[in-house]
């Protein structure tokens, strides 16, 4: 979405502190545990609510100033004050809004579980896929929505080679066969989805679990969890998988996209969040999925796919730490490939399109769009 300057008041119009007040006590009971928290969020909403009245005074004087030849603005993500005030603002002056899904599998989740997944307050969804497609139409009937499949790079990833050269040299590794563990079990602090993902604690056990997996195998390890920092301290997971010669421990703001050229064999936990199956389903790798019924939930027709078309480890079951990161690569890659029959059937209907070009696609409906509001 576009940037602009916010013009900040103390008291912005529009602001009414008992208001906010009413709405907390209608929320919760009065007592002495919920009037505990009660005070914690009239302060921070108070803090918001400031905040979005000033943004929306900005949007005033801001949008007059766009260029009024622009009718359509195309984004990937639009959320808070984006999605609840910027974009109506925006289509009350006459623009539309397209919003590209950014991550693969978000469809494999339950419906009951995508929270603010509705799209008919946004003009046009672009998806990967047809069941995406089928998914959010069920979800929300008068969303328009059109699959487009993924971006061109991921779908015929180019230049892996020089890639690889660049990363090892920017880790300082040499170049050996590196079973790549890309942790999408980020610390979530306030932003965990109760009954859905696991508590910190237990997202950090996993991992530990698996860095201690990691270090007895036979190849090297490549260990890197999510970008995001949703305490002030960092990770301790990182330091812990330091400790262990044979793994290797990317930090910082390395996005996947740019270093996912180093796997051989890459090991997920998740599927239906991030973009990151995007970036590694067609590098010709094995692609293990360690998959538990307990959180993370997906649909039994998701879960028939994902057990066609990765090699499926079911970790609700004893002993599901068995030898299968010892086996040679070889015979790893023989396993991905037996798969590549589903994956290959199930492509415009549950992966990227490798035949079908986004961007073409993309502008045909765009187009559209415009042509049907001229």
């Amino acid at each position: 979405m576009p940037k602009f300057k916010v013009q900040t008041k103390k008291i912005p119009d529009g602001y009414n502190e008992k208001k906010i007040k009413g709405i907390i006590d209608d929320v919760y009971e009065n007592n002495l545990i919920e009037n505990t928290f009660k005070y914690t969020l009239y302060a921070i909403y108070k803090k918001i609510v400031k905040l979005y009245l000033n943004k929306e005074e900005s949007l005033n004087e801001y949008i007059p100033t766009l260029n009024t030849n622009i009718k359509v603005i195309v984004t990937n993500i639009i959320y808070d004050f984006d999605r609840l005030i910027f974009k109506k603002k925006l289509q009350d002056n006459g623009y539309k809004i397209v919003v590209v899904l950014h991550g693969l599998t978000e469809n494999y989740k339950r419906q009951s579980d995508l929270y603010a997944r509705n799209y008919s307050d946004i003009d046009m969804l672009l998806c990967f896929n047809k069941s995406e497609k089928k998914h959010f139409k069920g979800f929300d009937s008068k969303a328009l929505v059109h699959p487009i499949s993924s971006v061109q790079e991921a779908k015929k990833p180019r230049f892996n080679k020089l890639k690889r050269f660049i990363v090892n040299k920017r880790l300082k590794i040499n170049d050996r066969i590196n079973v790549f563990y890309v942790s999408l079990s980020w610390p979530m602090n306030n932003l965990r989805t109760y009954q859905v993902r696991p508590i910190d604690e237990e997202i950090y056990n996993f991992d530990k679990k698996i860095i201690e997996l990691l270090s007895r195998i036979n190849k090297r390890a490549i260990y890197k969890n999510y970008p995001r920092r949703n305490y002030i301290d960092s990770n301790p997971i990182n330091e812990y998988a330091k400790k262990f010669k044979n793994i290797k421990t990317i930090e910082g703001d390395f996005d996947f996209r740019y270093v996912n050229s180093i796997g051989d064999i890459f090991l997920i936990s998740i599927v239906g969040s991030a973009s990151t199956i995007t970036w590694m389903i067609n590098l010709g790798k094995p692609i293990i999925y360690l998959h538990t019924s307990e959180s993370e939930f997906i649909t039994e027709e998701a879960l028939d796919v994902v057990k066609k078309i990765f090699i499926f480890v079911d970790r609700d079951k004893p002993n599901w730490e068995n030898d299968l990161l010892n086996k040679p690569h070889d015979e790893l890659k023989k396993i991905w490939e037996d798969k590549k029959i589903y994956r290959d059937e199930y492509d415009e209907e549950w992966l990227t399109g490798k035949n079908l070009h986004a961007g073409k696609l993309g502008a045909k409906y765009i187009k559209e769009l415009i042509l049907q509001n001229s």
